[in-house]
């Protein structure tokens, strides 16, 4: 429903009346606001005093707004809002009055404003639009005019362009707030500028401001909101007379008091809003180098440097810079959410704005900080200002080195590194590093000393808090020798399943998996073990000899025991590797071991096509078939056999599709070097190298020849693994057996095992 009542209200809500632009000014524009919640018609309503306009047959909403501008294609460029463009005219700087006229020329508003007279100066040019700060308030009175704190992120003569057509203002009432509340006011003492307001709001409670000069007669003028009241109430009051001020409430003057101070500006040092002075040029210095300021902001982070000053401040558009001195504190204790007023000289250290300052004015105190801004890169977007990465862990934890005088650590999110600096000021020195994957809060910071100063972004977290979760490396994974990890039950399945640990151990082999994760194998000096990743590879590139700490989980896939990285980095390089243990079977306590068969048979030779796929071969011994997996990133993919007799080195794996896990157990070969192909000489002095019988066939007493120093005792079985004889390793006589094959097992002194075939006749 269309409501022409007269009653109905239409006002003058936001005022761009001096843009931060060079020449024309062509983002000038009104915003109206409908006060009712009723739907108006704006047919033929017009303005003619500050600009000429005639409204079309259009309707603001209830609650709603309504734009003019004077360029309606750059207002939409700047601000993605469609607005009404006026006929002729412009918007003075100075002051002006705008009438809203209906079209019976009834006034529906009319307002005048200033950049002089009590009104706020930013406005005019330093590229806030002029907002109401508060609804159902005098409308005349400056007070409720502010500047827009709404940011674009559009730069115009190195002003940042601020306003809200067609949205909610934001802009604040006061340049501070004090709060009433629980029978005090917070804060309490604090020191502003001339021309500065204070808004007291009461929180709670039975409360008034009197600064009256009948209970202050000291103070320079009187102020105050009158009697106390218990309801949510505001007051505002702008200062424009230097001096002391005292105020109370008046149900409570002995607890609830306070003072002000104000301070007339310097001129020396205008004051600047942040992001004005942090323009850079092309090679990344500072526009504003030498100038001298006023910036004010909220205090974030500690000191950094006890014998003077480093810190940050940041002022109500979240844009920041450093404070330094190299050698005073002129009286300030770095406490995070002061408000401060620094004066100094704009300087840049590696690349780094900072106010070089020589006073700092306390404000106040317990200000609420800004939430940290998340990001996926570090640049000059970030530097100075409190940012967030999420999702991050430490890409070689060793470089955390708890140095007391700082340190450098790198971080990842899996896409992007980053560079984190813990300060030797900052409590985080001294403690452990931070195991697993956690959110990195910090300021941002620079320490880039050559000439473009475009690299070298930092973070500096401020405290422990800014590491969440912060949980110790140590804590979360256990550290442990490979063979405490590999413990299986009854069903082969490992107990240590979904344990988080940490191991260390040397690199065999090489990285089978081929693509954008990772698979290989760790053997320390208690046995071995796979490290595997689907698709991350931790910046690793795997070489051999490596030796590299793994902090993960351990899994298990068809019976291979497995760690899967959480994070891992090297210790150290060209460690030798263990020397191959020759066996005879493969078995649980081969898997993930470096182990040699020697002169096997390769069954069917037509197994093994090299066509660069990975293959099975059977291989035997005569007695027993056993599978040789050569994987289709070795370049033994990519060979043909030469003879049907070979001596294999390899991994131990096991690929034992169901439970229990008790076979499948496989050798791999991890290159060319792993397999000896054997010739009948080649045979010959294997067996001179080894223990052989003798004679063999027998018909009742058997002697051993060869290396027999090695062994200690042997068994006689039946092929299907029946235990006839056992004694000492020595000659073995009267043995009363039907014709046919045997198996003779000798025991060496370290507990492996040799098996030779033994014929009766």
């Amino acid at each position: 429903m269309i409501f022409n009542d007269a009653n109905a209200q239409v006002i003058i809500n936001e005022i761009m009346y001096n843009p931060p632009e060079f020449g024309n000014d062509k983002l000038e524009y009104i915003e109206f606001y409908n006060t009712s919640p009723l739907d108006i018609s704006l047919k033929d309503f017009f303005i003619e005093d500050a600009v000429e306009i005639i409204f079309p047959d259009t309707v603001i909403k209830g609650f709603g707004y309504f734009v003019i501008c004077v360029d309606q294609l750059a207002f939409d460029t700047a601000f993605g809002y469609k607005a009404l463009e006026w006929r002729t005219g412009a918007l003075r700087n100075d002051s002006e009055v705008i009438t809203l006229m209906k079209a019976d020329t009834t006034v529906m508003d009319s307002i005048r404003y200033f950049d002089t007279n009590g009104w706020t100066k930013e406005p005019d040019g330093s590229g806030p639009s002029l907002e109401l700060c508060r609804q159902g308030v005098d409308r005349t009175i400056p007070t409720y005019w502010r500047p827009s704190s709404k940011g674009t992120g559009k730069i115009f003569e190195g002003f940042e362009l601020k306003g809200t057509p067609g949205a909610i203002n934001e802009a604040s009432c006061g340049d501070l707030i004090i709060e009433a509340s629980n029978f005090k006011f917070i804060p309490a003492d604090i020191t502003i500028n001339v021309g500065e307001q204070i808004e007291w709001r009461n929180i709670g409670g039975f409360h008034n401001v009197n600064g009256t000069k009948a209970s202050f007669p000291q103070n320079p003028e009187g102020f105050g909101n009158g009697a106390p009241s218990g309801s949510s109430w505001s007051f505002i009051h702008r200062f424009d007379i230097p001096g002391n001020y005292q105020f109370q409430s008046d149900p409570n003057p002995a607890q609830m008091n306070g003072n002000i101070l104000v301070k007339v500006g310097d001129t020396e040092y205008p004051f600047y809003p942040i992001a004005k002075i942090k323009t850079n040029k092309v090679n990344g210095t500072l526009d504003s180098l030498g100038v001298k300021c006023q910036l004010d902001g909220l205090a974030y982070g500690v000191n950094f440097r006890p014998a003077g000053l480093q810190f940050t401040i940041i002022d109500d558009q979240g844009d920041g810079i450093a404070v330094f001195s190299s050698t005073m504190n002129f009286g300030y204790t770095v406490k995070e959410g002061d408000r401060l007023s620094v004066r100094g000289v704009i300087t840049q250290f590696n690349g780094l704005a900072q106010i070089t300052v020589d006073t700092i004015l306390l404000l106040s105190q317990n200000n609420v900080l800004i939430t940290p801004r998340n990001v996926s890169i570090l640049n000059e977007a970030s530097e100075s200002n409190l940012v967030k990465i999420q999702n991050v862990s430490l890409v070689n934890p060793v470089q955390w080195s708890k140095n007391p005088i700082g340190f450098t650590v790198r971080v990842t999110n899996g896409i992007n590194t980053f560079d984190v600096r813990i300060d030797n000021d900052n409590e985080l020195v001294s403690k452990d590093a931070p195991g697993g994957t956690f959110d990195l809060t910090g300021i941002g910071q620079q320490n880039d000393p050559t000439d473009p100063h475009t690299e070298g972004y930092q973070i500096w977290p401020r405290y422990t808090a800014d590491i969440f979760p912060y949980i110790p490396g140590n804590q979360i994974y256990t550290r442990h020798k490979i063979e405490d990890v590999k413990k299986i039950n009854s069903n082969g399945v490992l107990d240590s399943l979904n344990s988080k640990v940490e191991l260390i151990g040397v690199v065999h082999g090489i990285d089978i998996n081929g693509t954008t994760g990772l698979q290989f194998t760790i053997i320390d000096e208690t046995g071995g073990i796979a490290v595997f990743d689907n698709t991350r590879n931790f910046g690793y590139q795997v070489k051999e000899g490596d030796e590299i700490v793994v902090q993960g989980r351990i899994d298990q896939f068809r019976g291979l025991a497995e760690i899967v990285p959480d994070t891992l980095w090297r210790l150290s390089t060209l460690n030798p590797l263990e020397v191959p243990r020759t066996v005879t079977d493969l078995d649980e306590s081969t898997e993930s071991e470096l182990v040699k068969m020697v002169g096997m048979t390769i069954v069917n030779p037509s197994e093994w096509v090299g066509n660069g796929l990975s293959a099975n071969i059977r291989l035997s011994d005569g007695v027993k078939e056993f599978i040789m997996r050569i994987d289709d990133n070795t370049d033994l993919a990519s060979t043909l056999p030469i003879s049907n007799r070979i001596t294999v080195t390899g991994l131990g794996y096991q690929f034992d599709n169901s439970l229990p896990y008790d076979g499948d157990y496989q050798i791999m070969p991890r290159y060319k070097a792993d397999i000896n192909f054997l010739s009948a000489a080649d045979d010959f002095e294997n067996l001179k190298n080894s223990v052989f019988i003798y004679p063999n066939p027998t018909e009742g007493q058997i002697i051993f020849k060869g290396a027999i120093h090695d062994y200690t005792m042997t068994e006689i079985l039946t092929l299907n693994g029946q235990m006839i004889v056992r004694k000492s390793f020595e000659s073995v006589e009267n043995l009363h057996l039907p014709q046919g094959m045997y198996l003779c097992k000798l025991y060496k002194h370290d507990g492996n095992t040799n098996i030779i075939k033994l014929m009766m006749k």
